[in-house]
């Protein structure tokens, strides 16, 4: 039994050891701050630099805490 455990300790070790690490992204920093004029709740808007007005793009809504 000891040694089954001994094992299973081994081999957690093994898994962990060989996760990569990932580099840290950064975070774009043109985001615009609004706030909608009739509830007064703010947001944040991002356009990326590379964003065409003449292309057609899906639209992507965060929503935290709700």
């Amino acid at each position: 039994m000891r040694q089954c455990v001994w094992l299973v300790w081994l081999l957690l070790l093994g898994v962990v050891a060989g996760c990569p690490v990932t580099q840290s992204q950064d975070t774009p920093v043109d985001y615009k701050y609004l706030k909608d004029q009739v509830t007064d709740s703010g947001y944040y808007l991002y356009i990326p630099s590379t964003y065409d007005g003449k292309k057609t793009y899906p639209l992507v809504i965060t929503l935290h805490g709700t």
